[in-house]
């Protein structure tokens, strides 16, 4: 069943990869993609990322513009403001800023053959390291709806303080409250997905739960998280380690599962609080909303 599981998974990666070669003036945006994936497209880059070692953006201009080189090659008298439009480009002259970057030299003045015959210079992220699936036990289970408040970071990714003092915003309002930190989950949500979105702009929340009883009122942005099944898997370590068991749980055991990625945020449940064991290191529970996996 894990193997049906796996084959479906690479199935879907597999017709997304079809349908980028063979159409690349269509709309290929990540909304757009997932769709052609049946997958959700809040998770959907990340599962494209991992499974295949490159940005879904980067595969993208890549088949656009190995299509541009063959059309350039077999159609010579072609225009290169019409190759541009028939290999998806904007306009001619984002053509000609993609080309340079990649090969070096402008549309205009390169030689196609000899071009056709060596890669592309694509900058591709540096390589995850692999994790062993043995070091991870990933369990699913249901949550009921949950109260949150959260204070939202911007740029965090570029300024580490920002998500100190997001942290202590919500420690402190905690205290004011007069909530217990023992018994409030503390969480963490990436709301956006550093590949895609640009580091200064990277929302990251810092929630904690709340009683529902607790007037709205109260200060602090609010919200419910839906009741869900989550899959989670617990990492204590550096972020590297946080790192590698996101990239197990979406590569590893994600297309075994029988699962697949919910439309909602993944989240850290911190098991030790930033005051407890530093900024360093992480003791929580990296977990992922799921449905049944519906075969597309």
């Amino acid at each position: 069943m894990a193997r049906h599981h796996r084959n479906d998974y690479l199935r879907r990666l597999n017709r997304v990869l079809d349908h980028i070669q063979r159409h690349p003036d269509a709309d290929l945006s990540l909304t757009a993609l997932a769709r052609v994936a049946h997958f959700s497209p809040f998770h959907f880059h990340r599962i494209f990322r991992t499974h295949t070692g490159q940005t879904l953006q980067a595969f993208v201009s890549r088949s656009r513009l190995e299509r541009a080189l063959f059309v350039m090659r077999t159609s010579p008298r072609k225009r290169l403001a019409q190759v541009a439009v028939e290999c998806g480009f904007e306009s001619p002259s984002t053509f000609s800023k993609a080309f340079r970057s990649a090969f070096g030299v402008s549309p205009s003045r390169a030689d196609v053959t000899v071009l056709a015959s060596r890669p592309a210079d694509f900058p591709l992220p540096a390589p995850v390291a692999s994790s062993e699936p043995r070091r991870w036990r990933v369990t699913v289970r249901p949550r009921e709806a949950m109260d949150i408040a959260y204070v939202r970071v911007t740029g965090g990714y570029l300024n580490p303080q920002a998500l100190v003092d997001g942290y202590l915003e919500l420690q402190a309002w905690i205290d004011r409250t007069e909530l217990s930190r023992q018994h409030s989950l503390l969480i963490g949500m990436s709301m956006d997905d550093p590949d895609i979105t640009p580091l200064g702009e990277c929302r990251y929340d810092f929630c904690c739960t709340v009683p529902s009883s607790l007037p709205r009122s109260a200060g602090l942005n609010r919200t419910t998280l839906p009741a869900t099944r989550w899959a989670s898997v617990r990492c204590v370590g550096g972020l590297q380690d946080v790192d590698v068991a996101w990239t197990h749980l979406f590569r590893n055991w994600l297309p075994a599962s029988g699962w697949q990625a919910a439309p909602l945020p993944a989240m850290e449940i911190f098991r030790q609080r930033p005051e407890e064991i530093g900024w360093d290191r992480f003791d929580l529970d990296c977990c992922l909303p799921v449905v049944p996996l519906i075969p597309g």
